[in-house]
């Protein structure tokens, strides 16, 4: 068992050793009276700062989860929403180690949406820690589980929970935040169906159209090439800004057609570190190079930050 210890932020250390000098100073009148007010107005900066945060813009955090995936939305009106959970391992569960710690940091205490591409181990395996330790108010999952061990889990502690559930399909919107449209692409019905093989998990992923006015961001899951090409007949629905690339940036995903369609200034890769799989495909990055397209990966940047505002043009 382990017990988990927010750690204090700049601002509250800095009211608490205020605090303490006003205790030692009590007995000098004008330095108590000074020090009062320094103490309300550190309070207010607290306050206005909070709030600044939730209107300011929409706020995406892409996580260093390793060889899994793991993004938080920070919306307008101050709700949030978190995409995969990364994985779960006998060596590392990124939803204690990782996730739990940053929204605590983060004073996230409650998770307004969760949502889960599909039921592979690197995507959802972190979710477990989450479900045991934070209010989550609301489900969104495929109504495939492919078998897949923490799958039932999850199943099991939503249920116990009694969280409710969405299933989306392509064409569905999500009503999360009033400024953001959030537009499901992907599963249409024939892909949201138990696949035949596991591997055809990858292929029934969520795909996630974010749009903030003139932002759009892209979050493709594990989706490969047969759920690109079917997404293909949104047309210019899906032109985006950023573009989270489906499979870690294996060469079975992101093709060429995709990324002329999407047309992506920047595209987000999570991805380990040295990893066994050898990704992100060195081709497809020498392709995405010669386009002109960005490329950031968790890998090296760490956890890779966008903050999107309104009327603003930069990313």
């Amino acid at each position: 068992a382990a017990i988990s210890i927010p750690s204090i932020s700049p601002y509250w250390m800095l009211i608490y050793v205020t605090l303490l000098i006003l205790f030692l100073n009590w007995h000098k009148r004008t330095r108590r009276n000074q020090l009062i007010i320094t103490v309300l107005i550190l309070v207010n900066c607290l306050v206005y700062k909070d709030l600044l945060q939730n209107t300011r813009g929409l706020k995406i955090t892409f996580l260093d989860v390793g060889q899994g995936d793991s993004a938080l939305l920070e919306f307008p009106g101050g709700k949030t929403m978190l995409i995969d959970a990364g994985d779960r391992t006998e060596y590392m569960d990124y939803g204690q180690q990782v996730i739990l710690p940053f929204l605590q940091r983060r004073g996230i205490r409650t998770l307004d949406a969760l949502l889960l591409t599909h039921p592979h181990a690197d995507h959802i395996g972190g979710a477990i820690a989450l479900l045991q330790n934070i209010q989550v108010k609301r489900i969104i999952k495929t109504f495939i589980s492919g078998g897949e061990p923490y799958a039932a889990i999850v199943d099991s502690l939503v249920e116990y929970r009694q969280i409710p559930q969405i299933h989306p399909l392509s064409g569905d919107t999500l009503l999360i935040d009033q400024e953001v449209l959030l537009l499901v692409m992907h599963p249409s019905r024939r892909f949201a169906q138990p696949p035949s093989i596991a591997a055809e998990l990858n292929n029934s992923s969520i795909v996630l159209m974010c749009r903030f006015y003139n932002h759009a961001v892209l979050f493709c899951g594990d989706a490969e090439i047969g759920a690109e090409q079917e997404m293909l007949r949104f047309g210019d629905l899906l032109k985006c800004e950023i573009l989270k690339m489906g499979h870690h940036g294996s060469a079975s995903a992101s093709s060429r057609l995709f990324r002329e369609v999407t047309a992506p200034k920047v595209a987000v890769v999570s991805v380990a570190k040295r990893n066994r799989f050898g990704l992100p495909s060195e081709r497809l990055l020498s392709d995405m190079e010669k386009e002109g397209i960005r490329l950031l990966r968790t890998s090296d940047q760490g956890a890779i930050v966008f903050l999107l505002r309104r009327g603003s043009e930069k990313l």
